[in-house]
């Protein structure tokens, strides 16, 4: 008898019972799709946040700042001692400052952050609107948050780009204030006056912030609030790290925060693995019971069968192919509804939160080796289930011979 002859019997017999079939091909589709949904949901959490981070290289970023910014403030000084340090692919600085923005009649504070493009390249801002890139370092440009542009008049985020703010930054002179850099004498503020085109707004709505390029403030002598420092490659951040702080400065990286949470996805993952074993237990179970339930229903077929030339092994073929043929069926329903309702949540929510100014995600990510791996394995499951109802088979058939 050959395989295709055994599948059309399979077939066959699911035509003569088919609510018993229907039945055990959801069971099993119904366990794929709760396990499936469980462990996408784990992978789209983990590539939404540890995955972006990796790939955007912000995992290769030290932010270094000044323990003590009177005695070792960060200038250019300490810019050109950190790009010595070997590794190391790029440095940007940035300060901070406080300014009053002004479109039309309407003003607010706002907080400028003063950098160069290398530095808002590892920022990863969710853009609403526009760029979160300037032209050029000398550019006057700006992207500001939505906070700010809604606190100037605008009722879209749209709406700001392409138009002129007027911004009026306070710039403290350090050079006069004998070491004090805390406490800044309104009189030794210098407001640097400059009128910025909006070319992009992110999706920040709590406060009011403004990003330009460092170079249009045209200022002498600089004193960072941060350095960051972004390594050639991932692997050398612990040592360039430790050459920071060799020289007396604090360093801080997203690894820190990478790390505890890489450590929570992976006791998740495990949790999920341990979670699936189960279900695929529960799987075998099933199979099995259902198989050992359909032979005792067909004790008499088996006989028949025997009379009419089929033998041992014919017979326990048939047994292994329906218990392997519903696993499967069930396995390929259960990816696929994963699949569709993954795809169908994962719309709605990247709709839902574009809508709140917030970033569009992927709850659900099914890796390309996922649906074949589960298919693999559920159809090593739905073999090993029939053997035994099919040895069992062998056994009755014999009896009634």
């Amino acid at each position: 008898m050959k395989n295709a002859d055994v599948f059309k019997m399979v077939w066959a017999s699911w035509r003569l019972n088919k609510n018993k079939a229907r039945l055990s091909i959801a069971v099993v589709a119904f366990i794929v799709f709760v396990v499936l949904m469980i462990v996408t949901l784990g992978f789209g959490l983990a590539e939404a946040t540890l995955g972006r981070l990796a790939q955007q290289g912000v995992l290769n970023s030290i932010d270094v700042s000044s323990p003590n910014p009177d005695s070792a403030p960060l200038t250019d000084a300490v810019v050109e001692r950190l790009k010595l340090i070997e590794n190391v692919a790029y440095v940007a600085p940035s300060v901070d400052y406080a300014s009053i923005a002004k479109f039309g009649t309407a003003t607010t504070d706002a907080n400028v952050t003063a950098a160069t493009g290398e530095f808002f390249a590892n920022e990863l801002p969710v853009m609403l609107a526009g760029t979160s890139t300037f032209s050029s370092g000398e550019a006057s440009e700006v992207v500001v948050s939505s906070a700010l542009v809604k606190a100037l008049g605008y009722s879209e985020p749209g709406e700001a780009v392409g138009q002129t703010i007027d911004f009026s930054i306070s710039v403290p002179d350090y050079n006069q204030l004998g070491g004090d850099r805390i406490a800044v004498p309104e009189l030794l503020f210098n407001n640097i006056k400059k009128q910025v085109e909006v070319v992009g707004v992110t999706s920040e709505t709590q406060y009011s912030l403004a990003f330009i390029p460092l170079d249009i403030l045209g200022l002498q002598d600089k004193y960072y609030s941060v350095i960051r420092l972004v390594t050639k490659n991932q692997s050398d951040v612990a040592r360039v790290r430790l050459s920071v702080e060799e020289l007396g400065y604090q360093a801080v990286t997203y690894g820190d925060t990478f790390s505890d949470a890489q450590t929570i996805f992976n006791l998740a993952r495990i949790a999920f693995i341990v979670m699936g074993a189960i279900a695929l237990l529960i799987l075998s179970i099933v199979a099995a019971e259902t198989m050992t339930i359909s032979l005792l229903e067909n004790a008499s077929q088996v006989a028949v069968m025997k009379r009419l030339g089929m033998d041992d092994k014919q017979v326990h073929r048939l047994y292994v192919a329906e218990a392997l043929s519903f696993v499967v069926l069930g396995s390929a329903i259960g990816v696929i509804a994963t699949f569709a309702v993954g795809w169908l949540i994962n719309g709605v929510v990247y709709m839902l939160a574009r809508d709140q100014g917030a970033e569009g995600i992927l709850l659900f990510h099914m890796p390309l080796y996922l649906a074949p791996l589960v298919l693999t394995t559920t159809a090593v499951i739905g073999l090993v289930a029939g053997l035994f109802p099919a040895r069992r088979a062998v056994r009755m058939r014999a009896v009634t011979k």
